[in-house]
């Protein structure tokens, strides 16, 4: 199977349990983690069926939702709500899956 969806899978298991700790404290932000999280699995399964160039924009949307799952994490650390132990495991997860986006969407021989 396709690792950067495995990956994908990874850190929305890994962010779950954090969801709900934000929730408690901010249902917005908990809300907007939420689907932040969802995004690079939907995208990367639908992007890894497609041939032509909407494949890289599902690659190109997953790698933003990435990011954004990052920002999300680290605000709501900044803001107290989880504490920087509770999601390290889910950054270091982020930062794997962006790294693999990079590299499918900069496929040598490419325009991605």
């Amino acid at each position: 199977m396709f690792d950067a969806l495995n990956v994908s899978y990874d850190l929305v298991r890994s962010v779950q349990p954090l969801i709900r700790r934000v929730a408690a404290q901010d249902r917005s932000l908990a809300d907007q983690l939420r689907r932040a999280v969802a995004s690079p699995a939907l995208n990367l399964a639908e992007g890894s069926r497609l041939c032509d160039r909407s494949c890289a924009n599902h690659y190109r949307i997953a790698a933003g939702s990435t990011r954004e799952v990052e920002a999300v994490l680290r605000v709501a650390e900044a803001l107290g709500y989880v504490d920087a132990a509770e999601v390290a495991d889910a950054l270091a997860l982020t930062d794997r899956l962006s790294a693999m986006l990079y590299r499918l969407r900069h496929r040598r021989g490419t325009r991605r």
